[in-house]
């Protein structure tokens, strides 16, 4: 269940990310701080840069939940383990003879 949180919350984050770098990208273009070649003023450079960085993190969140996501699907597909702690392994009786 924490697994699924994550996933969600991680493709929350990608969201998030992913419209905050739209919006750096264009404010750096605001204003002519950064013209139509890429060339930047230092207000522009340093949007355009806050802009990759939030790329990234937006790039790298649903990869994340991706991962998480799919260790739901391979928990709740694989039947239950038996083990010494589960209800339905029983040891063995005692024999004393």
């Amino acid at each position: 269940m924490a697994k699924g949180k994550v996933g969600i919350v991680g493709l929350g984050v990608a969201t998030y990310f992913g419209v905050h770098a739209g919006s750096l990208n264009d404010a750096s273009k605001q204003d002519g701080h950064c013209d139509g070649q890429n060339r930047c003023d230092t207000y522009g450079g340093q949007k355009r840069d806050d802009a990759k960085s939030a790329a990234e993190i937006s790039t790298i969140s649903p990869t994340t939940a991706k991962y998480y996501f799919r260790k739901i699907a391979e928990i709740s597909e694989s039947p239950p383990a038996l083990n010494a702690f589960s209800s339905r392994a029983r040891p063995p009786p005692f024999y004393y003879g």
